[in-house]
């Protein structure tokens, strides 16, 4: 298990990512300092400056904490996924400063997703769609994070089951950044 840290450009591509996780394997740092796990596995690269990512995330959630997710990684104690994932009400955002802040958000009942992290500066939005045009804010923070060492990427992880995978494709990723950071424009 672990990041897997690749060099990725400016890119718009239909390459496709399949990422399967063995079972017990998460990235969460227990609120209230009991558990920290943190062997998911990871595709990160380091991003520029300021971005924006999208990609559309296909998995089929069958356990509960079946997760597929955006990640910003700085370290153990700094990070943020946007997740796919059946938690109890199957609807999930994470960030985390030293311990997790879990927030459920928008409930998807479809195999797919998309999802989009976008950072400017110091603050961070996700977004998410079903169809790839229309986008809902699901979360608007700031992370203030070492840009040198910040990696950006995707995870997946298996808490209760045997194994899990999703893939990853309609992968896109600009320098750009948003005009206005909650909508998406």
């Amino acid at each position: 298990m672990g990041a897997v840290r690749v060099k990725v450009p400016q890119i718009r591509t239909s390459i496709l990512l399949k990422i399967t996780s063995n079972e017990k394997t998460n990235l969460f740092n227990s609120p209230s300092g009991n558990y920290y796990m943190q062997n998911a596995p990871m595709v990160l690269f380091h991003p520029d400056g300021n971005f924006i990512i999208s990609a559309k995330i296909t998995a089929e959630l069958r356990e509960v904490y079946d997760v597929a997710s955006l990640v910003i990684y700085q370290d153990n104690n700094l990070w943020a996924k946007l997740c796919f994932g059946n938690s109890i009400k199957k609807e999930t955002t994470v960030v985390t400063r030293g311990f997790s802040d879990d927030c459920n958000s928008i409930k998807i009942t479809d195999d797919f997703v998309y999802f989009s992290i976008a950072k400017k500066g110091e603050e961070f939005s996700f977004h998410c769609s079903t169809d790839n045009v229309n986008w809902e804010l699901v979360r608007h923070f700031r992370l203030e994070c070492n840009d040198s060492s910040l990696m950006l990427g995707f995870a997946v992880h298996c808490s209760k089951g045997e194994k899990f995978s999703a893939v990853f494709s309609d992968i896109n990723y600009s320098k750009n950044v948003l005009e206005n950071m909650r909508t998406y424009k």
